[in-house]
């Protein structure tokens, strides 16, 4: 299975850390059907406590998120992304998420998603079920992420 993603823009200012990816496309495994798509990501990071394990996020808005969840009497289109990262590698190092010397401090300070759609439709009963999200924040103020 291949996970198609398509970008057609992508911006990342190193220096400042600022990046913006625009009009990106999560194709199903059909590789022809939108499951995600946005049409424009901006994220406002800082670059320098990246060298202590402290990232900094300080917004985070995505513009015209659409997403179409689809079921079926015994899986959901997206079950198949799901499979291919819940698939654990025997062969590598587990890493112990526990450690504090392992793991980054991640700050996101706001997430903001502008007219965004949630589409669910339900095969078996030929239903389509649409919610917009005209405007959605969300406020973060830190999490923990094992390190890398």
């Amino acid at each position: 299975m291949t996970c198609i993603i398509l970008i057609n823009d992508l911006n990342v200012n190193i220096l400042n850390g600022d990046i913006y990816a625009g009009n990106v496309v999560l194709y199903e495994v059909d590789g022809a059907t939108p499951f995600v798509s946005f049409e424009q990501l901006q994220i406002d990071a800082s670059t320098k406590p990246i060298f202590s394990k402290d990232l900094q996020v300080h917004a985070v808005q995505l513009d015209r998120l659409h997403i179409r969840v689809e079921q079926d009497s015994t899986h959901f289109n997206f079950d198949d992304i799901l499979s291919q990262f819940s698939t654990i590698d025997s062969t590598k190092e587990q890493v112990d998420t526990n450690s504090s010397s392992s793991a980054w401090a991640f700050h996101v300070r706001n997430i903001a998603i502008l007219d965004g759609k949630v589409d669910y439709y339900n095969a078996n009963l030929d239903h389509l079920i649409g919610s917009i999200l005209s405007i959605f924040y969300v406020l973060l103020s830190s999490l923990m992420i094992p390190s890398l």
